[in-house]
């Protein structure tokens, strides 16, 4: 049971990857420094020299594309 649990995570992080992958670059750093390193936008904003309403825009149109990722969706349901 552990090994299947391991390979069901390991599968899971291959397929966020990929997805993560299939975003634009400006789109995948935005949300890995709101996701990952928990900035808020004025933070992101600081270190990118995006506009505020850039970040918001590009954030949402990354999550509704990976919102729509056919794989990740499967993985939720």
């Amino acid at each position: 049971l552990r090994a299947q649990a391991l390979a069901q995570i390991l599968q899971r992080s291959t397929d966020l990857q990929t997805a993560l992958g299939e975003l634009t670059n400006m789109q995948r750093e935005i949300i890995y420094l709101k996701y990952y390193e928990g900035m808020d936008n004025k933070g992101i904003a600081e270190v990118t020299g995006y506009a505020d309403k850039t970040i918001r825009n590009v954030a949402s149109t990354a999550l509704s594309r990976l919102r729509q990722d056919k794989t990740l969706k499967n993985m939720y349901n």
